[in-house]
């Protein structure tokens, strides 16, 4: 999987490399939730939802595609979900976990 953490500051780009399921689902709700973590030693791990568009032509798509290829030359690289941000959780450990901070 190709991921650009942010495209803009509302902007989640995933490259679809082998999202068969994935794609179904998002064009029958699209809607996506994603979980990010910040590893060990660092706080932090969020849930971001968003609506989800997915997108296999355009400039921003053939560029993210020759980025994602430039990696990893041997993946199809064939569309890329584009997620809006609409609403971001915190799900770290503690009193406020699961509150709405965006």
């Amino acid at each position: 999987m190709g991921a650009k953490a942010l495209a803009d500051s509302e902007t989640i780009l995933v490259m679809d490399n082998f999202m068969q399921k994935t794609v179904a689902n998002i064009r029958e709700n699209p809607k996506a939730a994603i979980y990010v973590w910040g590893g060990e030693g660092v706080k932090g791990c969020f849930q971001v939802h968003g609506d989800v568009t997915y997108v296999n032509e355009g400039e921003q798509f053939e560029a993210f595609r020759k980025e994602t290829l430039a990696r990893m030359p041997n993946v199809p690289a064939k569309g890329m979900l584009v997620i809006k941000i609409t609403d971001v959780y915190t799900c770290a450990a503690g009193p406020g976990a699961g509150d709405k901070i965006v």
